[in-house]
């Protein structure tokens, strides 16, 4: 059986994201285990820098807070949790694109952050409003889950790697 060649972004993507993806089977027990999930110390740091981003740009509101790779909500809990003074301001929009770290950050932040909103913030990239804001966007432990091309280059220039 041959098997078609395909880009390592490709294969990448597959076993991350794909229906038996390691985040979306829920991957080896404590096997990526963040910040928020070890104390709440960098959710009250984040807050506090929130907090300073907010002011230094004049009290806006809204002020939106876009935490892309979102996981299961415990850097948004950790956040609403701490001292906010921009707690009243703040449209904090978590973008996930695992199904099931939505369903899990759903029970996390439901009653803690969101109890007086009608519909939680909790989306994926494609359903975000385009448009300009004023806030910040965050990107806990987002960069080292992206797919990546990966070139090599030889004595006949730039190639492309496939597995």
């Amino acid at each position: 059986m041959v098997k078609k060649l395909r880009r390592f972004d490709e294969f990448v993507e597959e076993a991350l994201y794909g229906d038996a993806g390691f985040y979306t089977i829920g991957g080896q027990k404590n096997d990526f285990t963040t910040s928020p999930e070890t104390s709440t110390l960098f959710g009250d740091c984040v807050a506090h820098y929130l907090d300073n981003v907010w002011e230094s740009l004049g009290r806006p509101n809204p002020f939106v807070v876009i935490e892309g790779g979102s996981g299961p909500g415990r850097l948004c809990r950790d956040i609403f949790l701490g001292s906010l003074r921009c707690r009243d301001a703040i449209r904090y929009v978590m973008v996930e694109r695992s199904e099931q770290q939505r369903k899990k950050a759903l029970a996390e932040v439901a009653n803690s952050c969101f109890a007086d909103v009608e519909e939680l913030p909790i989306t994926t990239l494609s359903d975000l409003p385009s448009g300009p804001l004023t806030g910040v966007v965050l990107a806990n432990e987002l960069l080292d889950n992206l797919c990546p091309r990966l070139l090599v280059k030889r004595d006949e220039g730039w190639n492309e790697i496939y597995v």
